[in-house]
């Protein structure tokens, strides 16, 4: 974007850090089924990479929206004096309004809002939008939906399983169906209790624990979303096993969509064959819903990509420990997060899709913007072409719809080689359909 204003576009610093980058996304290195030397090598390069881009993007006084939609969820913003904490860091929780590629400056809000907006008994809670009832391990008993008027719960919610996970040979590549035969116990440390309340959110903290780990759960709830997260700080110290969180919702569906890097699929979660029952595990990108045709419940990660499907339990695969061929797998200190999302109507007229990318997408300092917001579509990437006569720009439609977008000016409809196929002010695009333009500089 400094480019089209003509600043130097820095291409060879851009395309060393994206070669190491890529590199490192290899499928033995990002699954977790290499030896323990190439994590160290991929880490010291995600850290050279950082550095490096940290260094190209300087930093300014405003947050810039780098997503091609508003920003208009409830968002965490880090700041010494704030009286909130999400992943030990002091904050506040506001709702930015950023305009889609455009920049604001972000400051705590002078108003602060009474904190008598969550009604806490014991372990149940009540917001503007549920009725909500805890188990002492955090798991979620009861979650009513007062603007709904349903219960959501159907069974097993938000409960954190380890398993005996011994697949054999392919250690660190499988996970056999019958993981589910042994469940190891797990601890309550330190039972539910509320440890936050403020004008925005509301924060319980519950710590289980093996004999050899521990697992703080922070589950948050606000005053103005009606997201549910889940913070996970975890000390992983174990052998084979496999830990997941289960969600039974009181949804009645014969599938579960999940999303793909550009999309989302369908998938069936009964098992009348034998191939339905071979996907008992499956993989997704930001989310997972099960909906009926007035509503459902969205899962929306961070950073967790596995869900295991059986009838109506959904389960988001968090931690393994394997030891083939790496011995150290996954041992140490994680830190992730999850919401849990339930809503009326569909996962596109719910805005899943959005939702998933501001949690996963953070605001960067920078000072720069861009008229062109190319609405419709979901903005992938933005480099200048390897000729350097074009700002490269490539869309995906990712809700399934079909459309028109226009140009203020003409543009070159590109193939992925960058090789120009025609020139136009518009186009018309597919669900699910990949687009590449070349702006002329």
């Amino acid at each position: 974007m400094r480019a089209m204003s003509g600043f130097d576009y820095p291409g060879e610093k851009l395309k060393e850090c994206y070669k190491k980058l890529l590199i490192n996304q290899f499928h033995d290195i990002l699954p977790g089924s290499h030896i323990n030397p190439v994590y160290n090598d991929a880490l010291a390069d995600y850290v050279y990479v950082d550095k490096t881009l940290s260094g190209i993007i300087g930093y300014g006084e405003a947050y810039f929206n780098s997503l091609n939609f508003k920003r208009k969820e409830l968002t965490f913003f880090e700041d010494e004096d704030g009286s909130e904490t999400r992943f030990g860091k002091k904050g506040f929780w506001t709702v930015p309004n950023i305009a889609p590629l455009d920049c604001t400056v972000i400051e705590k809000p002078d108003e602060e809002f009474s904190d008598e907006w969550c009604i806490v008994n014991g372990n149940s809670a009540e917001t503007p939008f549920y009725k909500i009832k805890f188990a002492s391990d955090g798991s979620i008993t009861g979650l009513y939906d007062k603007r709904l008027d349903r219960e959501w719960v159907n069974g097993a919610f938000n409960r954190l399983e380890i398993y005996e996970d011994n697949p054999g040979v392919y250690d660190a590549w499988d996970i056999l169906p019958n993981y589910t035969d042994k469940i190891i116990p797990l601890k309550v440390v330190s039972p539910l209790k509320l440890t936050e309340k403020s004008g925005e959110a509301c924060s319980f903290r519950v710590t289980l624990g093996t004999e050899n780990s521990k697992w703080e759960r922070i589950i948050r709830i606000f005053r103005r979303s009606p997201k549910i997260e889940v913070e996970n700080n975890v000390d992983w110290h174990e052998k084979h096993k496999l830990a997941k969180v289960l969600f039974s919702p009181n949804v009645l569906s014969r599938e579960v969509l999940c999303d793909t890097g550009a999309g989302f699929i369908a998938r069936e979660t009964h098992k009348n064959t034998s191939w339905q029952s071979a996907r008992f595990e499956c993989c997704h990108h930001k989310w997972f819903d099960v909906s009926e045709t007035d509503g459902g419940i969205a899962v929306i990660n961070d950073s967790k990509y596995g869900i295991g499907i059986s009838e109506n339990t959904l389960s988001l695969s968090l931690l393994r420990a394997t030891e083939r061929p790496d011995p150290e797998s996954d041992i140490g200190k994680h830190s992730f997060a999850y919401l849990i999302y339930p809503h009326s109507g569909s996962v596109v007229d719910a805005h899943i899709n959005d939702i998933a990318f501001e949690f996963n997408i953070p605001l960067t300092r920078a000072d720069v913007s861009c008229q062109n917001t190319f609405d419709g579509m979901f903005l992938q990437a933005m480099k200048l072409s390897e000729d350097g006569e074009m700002v490269v720009v490539r869309l995906s439609e990712q809700n399934g719809r079909r459309g028109k977008m226009k140009f203020p000016q003409q543009v070159y409809v590109l193939n992925m080689l960058e090789d120009k196929l025609y020139l136009t002010d518009e186009i018309d695009y597919k669900p699910f359909e990949i687009i590449t333009i070349g702006i002329l500089r």
